[in-house]
């Protein structure tokens, strides 16, 4: 099994991600935009044992861009979730939307703007 990559990150938020994944939890939930960077790094550990999808599904939905991921990295994450899952977690199949293709469909806002403060 692949080890964890806690690159750049504290002892305390090291146990904290520890925590967070033993339990279950959704890790965007609990550590917000830095979950990204996080499955990123561990997205195939997290599939390895089961908790990819929550955190990946909710992490990609409320993240507002993927500049510096790339496609073929966003990809190789979705490929590693299980697809029944990930279905089970986002879509209402039960409510009439086809089984045979799924799409997945996020908003565009136009270019990318940076906030300065």
């Amino acid at each position: 099994m692949i080890e964890w990559d806690f690159t750049g990150q504290r002892a305390d938020e090291i146990e904290a991600y520890l925590r967070a994944i033993e339990g279950g939890d959704d890790l965007r939930r609990q550590f917000g935009e830095r979950s990204l960077d996080f499955i990123m790094r561990n997205y195939v550990r997290l599939a390895q044992i089961g908790q990819l999808e929550k955190s990946w599904l909710s992490t990609y939905v409320f993240t507002s861009h993927f500049q510096d991921a790339g496609f073929d990295k966003l990809k190789a994450i979705f490929d590693a979730c299980d697809r029944s899952t990930l279905q089970g977690l986002s879509i209402p199949i039960d409510k009439g939307i086809s089984t045979e293709r799924i799409s997945l469909f996020r908003g565009c806002a136009g270019i990318v703007s940076r906030r300065v403060v």
